[in-house]
């Protein structure tokens, strides 16, 4: 009888976490549907033909049997991940991928690559005058054939176009823009710049002048000096140096092509730089740190989102994407930098789809730090298994510095976890959202998923928590760093660093695909069922124990005192 209450008791008190925190545990563990199959998600079938000498092979496999491609066994990881880096030779090239009963055949053509020539550049016999919409629209020079980005073009911008090469137009000051930015104006461009001024404009020095026409422009730091310089036909301008934070002012002209060079030192060093057109005027607004953590503006934006899955790990579509690791981690950077007291924006903050025009919109609220978060992924002639790592990638020479230090600090972060990216860390590419000017505008990458042991180690919750402190540290710390330059009396107190941690065993991992954000009630209810589980367990074991030790320790007392009684 006693046995049957204790099985009842047992029963109604763990009801509750068998049928909730077990089922969700496990439910949590199911983060792609490959149930014993075999994947080859790279290539696809779209990208079996190719001028390339090597070629990666990345997909899935089942555990329980071993991998085989052509006869060779593949390493795998624990979930059963794979690359396989092969060699091809010109023409078809046959690979028999044997996983058990699964079997999979694959061709690839090797074609002979066309030789590549460069575009050649034609300059046209008369005068052609353009302009572009829309904001921080990229520039280029030339240097070696390897484009550079230039300072990019707000809406309006008006200039001179002497030639084309090949799908870009060549401007009046050799620099080089896409022709699909660019439409034609059915006019001669004539401008004049005149009545030049500074003032201040909150935390930031305003430089304005009135303009006949949206003159094209380049802007040039070096340390705390700005090389403004103005493309125009005609001058009539002068700055006073009678501004704050301006130490000297000192002014130019060229020709071939006309152009007016303002060389401004200041007292700070400025951050960054906005241009804008309005009404016949031209402002550069020149921007400096923040002076308190708390009036930082930080702009996150978890890449790709909704129907755009961006990079795909070995199961393909099966698994946790690029889309959600990028989400996770913005997230956990922006709780953290919350936690700080500044302001933070996160441009998509659920699974859905963000055109990158209208990311790039969110320039407009004028951020003091943007950074993109992604995973990355590299194409298939690269050997995918010596791809690891973080890196950050930057577009203007602003925002170098801050690339530098904060890939630095995030890589020092989560060493023993995976291996550093080779070097540089920071590297220059041109992506729509480093193309801020107001500030350091960055693209970080957290890893490759095209790795098959960095996509498995990318699936552990704590590894990716690991990224988005790191991130968010990496913000405070150029911030901080910022501050303190300006103002040497204000010390900082910096947390110290974590040690590198251990590195998690892959069977602790939780997957991300359906563990984005837990709701901290349902974190409330999972920590309510262990209790109850955990106390229904100890009031069975006093039920169906106690009692009888009670009786056999009562037991021996009464025959102890019998036995003392009797010798007595």
């Amino acid at each position: 009888m006693k046995k049957l209450i204790v099985l009842l008791i047992l029963i109604i008190f763990s009801s509750g976490f068998s049928a909730g925190a077990v089922s969700d545990f496990a439910r949590s563990r199911i983060f792609y549907d490959n149930q014993y199959e075999l994947l080859i998600t790279h290539p696809n079938e779209n990208s079996r033909i190719t001028t390339s000498s090597r070629m990666s092979f990345l997909g899935d496999s089942d555990t329980r049997h071993r991998l085989f491609i052509n006869s060779e066994e593949i390493n795998r990881t624990p979930d059963g991940f794979f690359t396989y880096y092969a060699e091809l030779e010109i023409g078809e090239n046959t690979f028999i991928i044997r996983n058990g009963e699964n079997i999979e055949t694959l061709v690839i053509t090797r074609e002979t690559p066309e030789p590549w020539l460069p575009p050649e550049t034609f300059y046209f016999p008369v005068e052609i005058f353009g302009s572009v919409e829309g904001d921080y629209i990229p520039r280029f020079a030339y240097f070696d054939d390897d484009l550079h980005a230039k300072t990019p073009l707000m809406s309006g911008t008006t200039f001179r176009i002497i030639g084309e090469r090949g799908e870009y137009y060549i401007l009046a000051d050799g620099t080089a823009m896409f022709k699909s930015h660019v439409f034609q104006l059915g006019r001669t461009l004539r401008t004049v710049v005149s009545g030049g001024e500074i003032f201040m404009r909150g935390n930031n020095v305003s430089v304005s002048f009135d303009v006949t026409e949206n003159p094209l422009y380049e802007i040039i730091f070096d340390d705390n000096k700005a090389i403004l310089i103005i493309y125009a036909d005609g001058d009539l301008s002068d700055l006073s140096t009678g501004a704050p934070y301006i130490i000297e002012i000192s002014k130019s002209v060229q020709t071939s092509p006309d152009a007016i060079i303002y060389e401004i030192e200041f007292e700070r060093v400025p951050v960054g730089y906005i241009v804008g057109f309005n009404d016949g005027k031209m402002n550069i607004d020149f921007r400096f740190p923040p002076v308190l953590l708390s009036d930082a503006f930080i702009l996150l934006d978890a890449g790709h989102g909704g129907a755009d899955p961006g990079a795909l790990g070995p199961p393909g579509e099966f698994g946790s994407m690029e889309k959600d690791f990028n989400l996770y981690v913005a997230q956990t950077a922006r709780d953290y930098l919350l936690g700080l007291g500044m302001q933070v924006i996160l441009i998509r903050d659920t699974n859905e789809f963000v055109q990158i025009m209208d990311r790039v919109e969110y320039f407009a609220l004028q951020p003091d730090i943007v950074v993109s978060v992604h995973a990355n992924s590299a194409p298939l002639s690269s050997n995918f298994a010596n791809l690891s790592g973080p890196l950050m990638y930057y577009t203007l020479d602003i925002s170098e510095r801050a690339a530098d230090e904060m890939i630095e600090l995030i890589n020092y972060m989560v060493s023993g976890f995976t291996p550093h990216a080779p070097l540089p860390w920071h590297r220059r590419r041109n992506f729509a959202m480093a193309r801020y000017t107001g500030g350091p505008s960055m693209l970080f990458e957290m890893g490759f998923l095209c790795n098959p042991a960095e996509y498995e180690l990318m699936l552990n919750i704590p590894y990716l928590d690991r990224l988005g402190l790191s991130l968010g540290m990496s913000i405070e710390q150029y911030i901080k760093n910022l501050m303190v330059a300006e103002d040497p009396e204000v010390i900082h107190t910096f947390a110290p660093f974590p040690p590198p941690p251990m590195i998690y065993e892959i069977e602790d991992a939780v997957p991300v695909l359906l563990q984005i954000r837990p709701e901290a009630s349902s974190m409330e209810d999972a920590l309510f069922k262990y209790i109850l589980f955990i106390s229904s367990v100890m009031l069975c074991g006093i039920l169906l124990w106690l009692p009888s030790g009670f009786i056999r320790s009562v037991k021996n007392r009464n025959a102890l005192m019998r036995s003392l009684h009797t010798e007595e």
